[in-house]
């Protein structure tokens, strides 16, 4: 196959390739967004959640396990779509990157400020936090769309 190509695949592997892509997508993000916060004597958001949930002395394992999941699920569903929908096939890295770029921002548009807008009322105000959280948000699309390619260009069986 010609590395321009977009690999044919169906919604059943590229929701498998893209379970395994938001896996890794959500841990090199979180690691990335808990390193950040660290940094600045702040606590991740998903950690936040958790104990919001009221997971007590389990929100940082709570945490993390809420944030994989998550990125599993989304990862699966935004290959469901690329597999249903040929404009957005990752033909290519340039293609892959360019359309988990834009999953990305739809995840944060769709998920992260609603969830953060409820859960943490005045962190809306907060423009580092947003525009941190938008970039990403960027990495785990664009890490989980280049993933899932590679599964799918391979043709791995998951």
């Amino acid at each position: 196959m010609l590395s321009g190509t977009a690999p044919v695949y169906t919604s059943s592997r590229g929701i498998k390739a893209g379970a395994v892509g938001g896996i890794v997508g959500s841990l090199i993000q979180g690691l990335i967004g808990f390193a950040l916060t660290q940094s600045m004597g702040e606590e991740i958001f998903f950690v936040t959640v958790a104990k919001l949930m009221g997971l007590g002395s389990a929100s940082f394992v709570g945490g993390w396990g809420l944030h994989i999941i998550t990125g599993l699920i989304v990862g699966a569903i935004f290959m469901s779509i690329t597999a249903r929908v040929g404009t957005f096939r990752l033909a290519g890295v340039g293609k892959s990157v360019g359309v988990g770029v834009v999953a990305g921002i739809v995840v944060w548009v769709v998920w992260f400020v609603p969830l953060i807008s409820v859960l943490i009322p005045g962190s809306l105000s907060r423009g580092d936090l947003l525009i941190g959280a938008l970039i990403l948000h960027i990495v785990y699309g664009t890490i989980t769309a280049v993933i899932a390619r590679m599964f799918l260009r391979r043709g791995t069986q998951l």
